[in-house]
């Protein structure tokens, strides 16, 4: 059960990595393991599940797109040139993800870091940059926890609400695996999540 193990089953074995160098992964591990790829078994099967019913609704949510875009093409307008991946490709993911949870723009920056980690599924990468992930991680699921679960206390139809109505009715730890599942988002891009979802 990948809800107990150390060891993804992707190739990235943090647990054993951080006992050989006296390092705890442990938010690093907490994220791993919701990881929905379709080789884990029963548990990502529920996992790509939760996801995918999670995010479907939200397809057709065009204003919040146009949204985001027109801020974006605004900035372009004004200056007169920009960054197409630093003010708008590197950033409208993030920024549309938060509006789908309702995160206030005052949060945002706390978390923004999950969307810039990706390089950390790389199971090749060294124990020094593990270490430098695990404190991005921990350090951003903090604030991104807290705000699921303010929004799990009250009802409404965002998509932290999606994905925790979308988990297995005897999930252990709902809040957590809410966050979690938000921050697999945040970490793996559009295209992987798409890739899990499809």
């Amino acid at each position: 059960d990948t809800r107990q193990r150390g060891h993804v089953g992707f190739g990235i074995d943090d647990d054993e990595i951080g006992r050989n160098v006296g390092i705890s992964f442990e938010a690093s591990l907490q994220l791993f393991k919701y990881m929905p790829f379709i080789y884990e078994g029963q548990r990502h099967q529920e996992l790509r599940t939760a996801m995918a019913r999670a995010v479907a609704p939200f397809a057709a949510a065009h204003p919040i797109f146009e949204r985001r875009v027109s801020q974006a093409v605004a900035a372009m307008r004004r200056d007169g040139a920009f960054d197409l991946v630093k003010q708008f490709s590197g950033t409208l993911m993030f920024d549309v993800l938060g509006d789908l949870m309702e995160l206030p723009e005052s949060e945002r920056e706390e978390i923004r870091p999950l969307s810039n980690i990706s390089w950390a599924l790389d199971p090749t990468v060294s124990a020094k940059k593990r270490e430098i992930a695990e404190a991005t991680i921990a350090r951003c699921m903090a604030p991104l926890t807290a705000h699921v679960r303010r929004m799990l206390a009250q009802p409404g139809s965002t998509l932290i609400h999606g994905i925790d109505r979308s988990l297995p009715p005897d999930e252990p730890e709902r809040v957590i695996a809410t966050a979690n599942l938000l921050a697999v988002v945040l970490v793996m891009g559009n295209d992987a999540v798409a890739g899990c979802i499809n």
